[in-house]
This record gives C-alpha cells, structure tokens and sequence, in this order.
C-alpha cells in the first residue's frame, strides 16, 4: 500500500473555528499539505497527518499573534460542527453520558488521531487525552483547544463560576498563566506525563439542558450500522457505513468516501453500478433514513435536523426533503408521522 491516509480526519472544523475567530485564511502563509488539509482533502502521507495539524496553530498563532492560539480558537469552537459525534454529545441525558459517550465513540464515528480515556472513582471521574501519533511539534495549542472546549460544555450545565478539581498538562508552564487559570480555574499542573480534567463524580448526574433524548435515540440507532463490518459486507453497506458516519460535515462527498475505500472516485461509481445503484442513491437514501427518524421519533426543531444533514439552509433541506420523499414536506411528514 502507498503511504497515503485513507480516512484521515477532516479539519473543516479548524477552518471554522479560525475564521470566526477573525482569520483570513487566504492571508495565511500555508504549505501545500497544510491548505489541503484545512479544506478537508486528507489525502496526506500517514507518518505527516499531526505534524501538518499541528504547524497549522501554529500558523493561526502567527496570524493573530496570540502564543495561546489554541484558548483563543476553543471560543469559537461548536460541538456540531464536529458531525455526529458533535451531535451525539450535544444530546447526552447528563454530563456522565456526556463523557461516556464521546470516549465510547469517537473511534466508531470517524478516523480520529487522538484518543480519550474516562476513569472514575467514588468521588470523582478523570477524563484523559492523548494525540495517538508522535512528532515533532509541541501538541500544546491542540491539548489547550480540546480541553478548554469539553471544560466549558461542561461548565455551561453546572454553573458559570464552577471549576474542576485537577486540570494536567504534559507542557511546561506558559507564559500567559492568566489566561489559563481564567478557563480552567485554580488547580491547575503542568510538565505532567499526562493531560487531564478531574471533576467530582456528584457532578455526572446533571441533567445536559437542551438536549433531545428522542434525537440521541435516533442517532443511537443509526450508529449501530457502523459496527464493525462483517467479510461479505457489500460495497454498498461500506458506503452507507461511511456516509452515516460523515453526514452533516462537508466531507460527505463522493471524492472522500471513495479514497477511503481506497479507490477512485470513478471506480467507486462503476462498482456501485455493478450493484445496481450509484453515489448519489446512497446518500439520498441515509439522509432520507435518518432525516425521516429525526421528524418522527424526536422533537428537534426541523432547522436542527436540516444543519445534521449538512444543509446550511432550512429551503434546500426543505426541497431536498420533498424530492426524497415524492412531494411531503418535513413538516407534514412530521405531522402524518
């Protein structure tokens, strides 16, 4: 096999998170792996995904001239902006499944390069983060970023002032140890082996507001489709694996599934044909399955349900939907539902 990454994480999320952060992407002084990756091609060599993440803060870092580029970018991040897995932890009954759930699947729901561990005792619960592969650069702007964002989800269900027992950092000391102690308060240690948040274990219990336990149940559902695949699973089962995992993020594209699949885009097409169906079927059909769920086992506003799809506006959802569905509305399917 050649050195190429076939489903490496998609980085639009960044993208995102830089440019309502006041980045102008097309100011930034970026390689060529770097501005592939911040549009979402992950076609990237395996041994130089994390280092082209990484030096990607770093860039961010220059633009603004913020050493802590990485607090600064955590503001501007969204759960949903991270597709299912977003959404899934967005809708957890309380804190506790909050946790669980994105640690039990972050692996099934994408190609991921780091890796969570929840561990927990009678008075309190220890959420681990680690990047899986090593290299050059300091991981320090990604560790910052994603702790500070799973710290202020959960903040915002506890209370304002609230602060965890123990947050860790395998980096040394920063200059800037305001900033930090204003994001995760008081306790915090630094040049650890480790990189954690500690919180007290009475806190799992805390209802998630906003949540739908209806949408999670939906989302829960489709999620068992992907399990890990048995030998003879067909092309078309591996295709609709991946679009489910990826619909809603702008990778949902015929382009990346098909280098996942770790083949063409028009072999992919001419394979799908050979079982009688094509791209473009397959995803009308998970985005009708899961939209259809969506309007009748939950009650998610119908623009929540159309932004998990991937449509930005409700009217194209609106129209895709009536298309799909032979001329009902999501709201009269909702209501025959």
């Amino acid at each position: 096999m050649d050195n190429a990454v076939i489903g490496t994480p998609s980085l639009t999320w960044l993208t995102k998170a830089a440019l309502e952060a006041g980045v102008d992407i097309r100011k930034l002084n970026l390689t060529e792996d770097q501005a592939l990756a911040l549009v979402g091609n992950t076609n990237l060599p395996a041994n130089n995904f994390v280092q082209v993440y990484l030096s990607i803060f770093d860039c961010l870092g220059s633009y603004l001239h913020d050493e802590e580029i990485g607090l600064r970018l955590a503001e501007n991040l969204h759960d949903y902006d991270m597709g299912t897995l977003g959404m899934l932890v967005m809708n957890a009954r309380t804190i506790g499944d909050h946790l669980r759930l994105g640690v039990q699947y972050q692996k099934v729901l994408g190609e991921y390069f780091s890796i969570w561990h929840l561990s927990q005792t009678e008075e309190s619960v220890r959420l681990d983060y680690e990047l899986t592969d090593p290299c050059d650069s300091s991981p320090k702007h990604d560790i910052t970023l994603t702790l500070a964002r799973r710290l202020q989800f959960i903040r915002k269900h506890i209370r304002p002032e609230w602060n965890p027992k123990v947050v860790s950092f395998s980096f040394q000391t920063p200059n800037e140890i305001e900033r930090y102690r204003a994001v995760f308060g008081e306790n915090l240690l630094f040049d650890q082996t480790t990189n954690f948040i500690e919180i007290e274990s009475r806190f799992l219990d805390i209802p998630i507001r906003d949540a739908d336990p209806q949408l999670l149940e939906v989302l829960m559902d489709s999620i068992q489709q992907l399990l890990p695949p048995t030998p003879d699973e067909s092309l078309r089962q591996r295709t609709k694996r991946l679009l489910i995992s990826k619909i809603g993020s702008e990778v949902a594209n015929q382009e990346q599934v098909a280098r996942e699949l770790n083949m063409s885009r028009a072999t992919l097409q001419r394979k799908l044909g050979l079982e009688s169906t094509s791209f473009r079927e397959l995803k009308d059909e998970v985005v009708f399955e899961l939209a259809s769920r969506a309007l009748t086992r939950s009650e998610a506003q119908i623009s929540q349900i159309a932004f998990s799809m991937g449509y930005s506006e409700l009217s194209a959802f609106d129209r895709a939907f009536i298309r799909l569905s032979g001329g009902i509305t999501p709201s009269q399917f909702r209501k025959n539902g």
